[in-house]
């Protein structure tokens, strides 16, 4: 028995604490299972590796080194199975070998995790691992990781691997819990089949969009910053690339690319770019871009599986990327746009483009470009949707597309080449207007405008338009051409260019100012803050010279020019001129030196100066309407030869005729009354003061046109035949003046579209009729008793159904693309139904086929 001082324990006393601590330190080892190894400073195969299968491994701190570090020249393997607890820093200069089996992975997690490899610091519960516990696995020289689980990292360097682009392998592996993202630096890594859970960062970030067929099958979920990978670095694409979805997180197609404008990517002359049908793009920079520098981008999407360009915060497509709810929200400006080069051909198919134009820039800008879009959206750009410039051959083309909500215009720096390749566009609620904008364009070729090339009513031009020798430009019916520069706008047809306006009564070719809202509508987007004013624009002017313009100008309607010269102004003896109103120019209406044939059909309202000035040529001016201008009505200023023919010349400041004498104007209304059938008489329009200048009922200039002129003219500025029978009396003569009054009317509605509906309507008296159609060119008939037909005769064809006054016929318009541009024409024939059988034609309407 021990009988020892109870101050200092006897000698038994001692064995039993001591067996008793024995008893409690093996109790401990046993709960904690295998005791760890240490490893600290440098670890290579043959310097403390490899690190062995079925052993528990601990990174420590120590003393001048807070872990372990795999220098240059060396390599650490790490076998199946193995568990690797990090308390330091891991850095890999030399080469990391972590190649686990399905079966048998390698762990890679916090010391203070005891889910794996038991509690190997043996403290039971006191610590549990939390992100952020160590800091990562920081690869400067390579590393091929394999089934491994790597967790709980990320205090340092925001993320758990740090790979700086060098060229890692990481296959079958999960990383989760990480305090930050999951992998950074992955230029040229190799990521496959690996799942990223639980991050506060993102799985992977910095891929180089050149590699990305190195980033294959990956999934991730839970992660705070989003669950996708960002690709950091772009530039100049080496090989030919499709963004295939299985090269994003989850294979859902959505790729995130976040560069400064020195690192966008870029698609060289000679390869492609492929976006397959579905792809997202989403741009996470300001400054970021996707350019074409000569190469090619075929983005082939459908109606169904769109391609989409788009800012990292559009949660509307590809959905939520962030993660982050309605946290944040796209704005106009979130990434630059798209920019295509010289040499450029890339196509475009049910792409959509949003939120593009940071700087104010275009959502897309072409610069000499022949990219082809089809069936595509740009819209809440921040400045411009497109900007063309420098016309390629072919030129870059629109078809079927909507422009809508940017903040600049919906298209400028167009040549009319490029709006000439475009059709079926819509543009609407563009903050800079809807309508296309024309620069200058040196027309060299042939060039056709119709309407449905351009969105809208307008086309808008911003400078001049000068037609060379050589090339020609057709403006066909129902083009509106508004002028936004004033200082630069003309239509100037230089020796042996050629300008053709084709307009047609019911859809003339309106030529005028961008503050003019009566045609086109309110196309400035102002209201009525602005209004047009006389001299608004310049002028059309043909040349003469030893080779002389050529053209043919026919139901064209020219307001407020005349800025710096006449509103009109012809030299060329090879220019037409049927059906022409001029409409408050600045300075003169039409300035006629030279023509070809006779003036027909002119009406000037409101000319600043004259409103016809004839000058050296031999021409009659036949059924021509001048009123309100300031200086005369219709004025000699040359060696002109002829005579002014069945015309009103009424209420002009400078007097009706000046220079010319009464043997010099016949049959018309303004001066020289009882001279050669002249009167001098109100002529009575319907509206004069609002420029209406059609005849009243009760206008003594009715029936009182020479017969043989008007038979000669055939039709009116309407288009409506020149002998009518207005009161139906029996009576089949012409009126003075550009306008013929006519018993019947015919009401048109719709436009020549293929596969659209027109339809018809037979107005005035009570009575039948019906509607004539010819595919020929009209060449005009009398017809005893009713007039002239203007629709082609002897082959046209008569509607299979006489109809009463007030119905409609209705025709529908094949879809048939073959009969595009096929040039038709519809006449009206009325006859009243009480009394003698009288009636007359209607106005002609003509139409060219176009398919919008």
């Amino acid at each position: 028995m021990c009988h020892d001082a109870p101050t200092s324990p006897s000698p038994c006393a001692r064995a039993l604490l001591a067996a008793r601590g024995l008893a409690l330190c093996l109790l401990s080892v046993a709960a904690a299972g295998q005791s760890p190894i240490l490893l600290n400073g440098q670890v290579y195969d043959g310097n403390g590796g490899p690190l062995l299968t079925g052993n528990v491994y601990h990174i420590v701190s120590g003393q001048g080194w807070g872990g372990i570090s795999v220098p240059a020249g060396q390599t650490l393997t790490v076998q199946p199975g193995v568990v690797l607890k990090v308390g330091g820093a891991f850095a890999v200069g030399g080469t990391l070998l972590a190649i686990g089996t399905a079966q048998n992975r390698i762990e890679i997690s916090s010391i203070h995790d005891d889910s794996v490899g038991g509690d190997s610091n043996g403290n039971g519960a006191i610590t549990v691992p939390l992100p952020g516990d160590w800091s990562n696995i920081d690869v400067g020289g390579t590393a091929h990781l394999e089934h491994c689980r790597i967790r709980f990292g990320g205090s340092a360097s925001g993320a758990t691997l740090l790979l700086h682009n060098q060229p890692s392998v990481l296959r079958h592996c999960l990383v989760d819990q990480g305090a930050a993202s999951g992998i950074v630096d992955a230029a040229t890594a190799t990521i496959e089949w690996c799942t990223f859970e639980y991050l506060a960062g993102i799985p992977v970030d910095g891929l180089h969009l050149d590699h990305i067929m190195q980033f294959q099958n990956n999934t991730a979920q839970f992660c705070a910053g989003g669950d996708y990978a960002r690709i950091r670095n772009a530039g100049q694409l080496t090989a030919n690339l499709t963004l295939d979805p299985l090269h994003t997180i989850n294979g859902n197609g959505v790729f995130v690319i976040d560069t400064n404008s020195v690192n966008a990517p870029r698609v060289p002359t000679g390869l492609t770019l492929t976006l397959p049908a579905g792809t997202v793009v989403k741009f996470g920079s300001q400054y970021t871009s996707l350019t074409s520098a000569g190469g090619t981008i075929d983005a082939q999407g459908t109606s169904l599986a769109p391609v989409v360009l788009t800012s990292i915060r559009d949660d509307a497509h590809g959905g939520d990327t962030q993660n982050d709810g309605n946290t944040t929200t796209p704005q106009p400006g979130d990434w630059t746009g798209l920019e295509l080069q010289p040499g450029d051909t890339s196509t475009f198919h049910h792409a959509l483009m949003r939120f593009g134009g940071y700087g104010a820039y275009p959502a897309i800008r072409l610069h000499g470009s022949s990219a082809a879009f089809e069936a595509c959206t740009v819209e809440q750009s921040a400045g411009d949707g497109l900007s063309f410039g420098n016309t390629a051959n072919p030129p870059a083309s629109l078809r079927g597309c909507s422009i809508r909500d940017n903040g600049g215009r919906s298209a400028r720096d167009m040549s009319l080449t490029e709006v000439a390749a475009c059709s079926g566009n819509s543009a609407i609620n563009n903050a800079g207007g809807d309508a296309f904008r024309v620069l200058s364009d040196n027309v060299t070729t042939a060039i056709t405008i119709v309407p449905g090339m351009y969105p809208g009513d307008v086309l808008e031009v911003g400078n001049r338009i000068p037609i060379q020798g050589g090339g020609s430009l057709t403006l066909e019916a129902g083009v509106i051409v508004k002028w936004s520069n004033r200082f630069a706008s003309t239509i100037q047809v230089n020796s042996g260019g050629q300008l053709e306006i084709l307009g047609t009564a019911r859809q003339p070719v309106v030529l005028t100012s961008v503050l003019d809202d009566t045609y086109g509508g309110d196309s400035n987007g102002d209201g009525n803050a602005t209004s047009p004013a006389p001299g608004d624009w310049e002028n059309l002017w043909f040349g003469g010279g030893s080779t002389q313009s050529s053209g043919r100008i026919e139901n064209a309607i020219v307001r407020f020019a005349g800025r710096a010269g006449n509103a009109l102004q012809c030299a060329s003896s090879l220019v037409e001129l049927h059906g022409v109103r001029v409409d408050r120019s600045g300075s003169v209406g039409l300035k006629i030196d030279r023509i070809a044939g006779h003036l027909d059909n002119a009406v000037v309202f409101a000319a600043a100066g004259d409103g016809i000035q004839l000058g050296n040529a031999t021409f009659a001016v036949r059924h021509a309407t001048v009123t309100a201008c300031g200086g005369a009505g219709i004025s000699r200023t040359g060696a002109w030869v002829g005579q002014v023919l069945n015309s009103i010349s009424w209420n002009n400041t400078g007097g009706n005729f000046a220079g010319l004498g009464a043997a010099d104007v016949a049959a018309s209304c303004g001066d020289f009354a009882g001279v050669t059938g002249n009167i001098a008489l109100d002529p009575q329009f319907a509206n004069p003061a609002g420029g209406d200048l059609r005849l009243l009922p009760s206008s003594p200039c009715l029936d009182a046109a020479d017969l043989a002129t008007a038979v000669s003219v055939q039709k009116d500025i309407d288009e409506t035949s020149r002998l009518q029978d207005h009161a139906l009396t029996g009576s089949l003569l012409p009126d003075m003046g550009a306008h013929e009054l006519a018993p019947f009317a015919m009401a048109v509605v719709g436009a020549p579209v293929l596969g659209t509906t027109m339809s018809f309507t037979l107005q005035g008296p009570p009575g039948i009729g019906g509607f004539l159609v010819s595919l020929n060119p009209p060449t005009g008939q009398l017809v005893p008793g009713f007039g002239v037909a203007l629709i082609g005769f002897p082959n046209a064809s008569l509607a299979p159904a006489l109809l009463l006054t007030g119905q409609s016929a209705t025709f529908s318009l094949p879809s048939w693309p073959s009969l595009e541009g096929l040039r038709f024409a519809v006449q009206g024939i009325g006859v009243r139904t009480s009394g003698p059988v009288l009636g007359g034609f209607t106005s002609v309407d003509r139409n060219r086929m176009r398919a919008d």
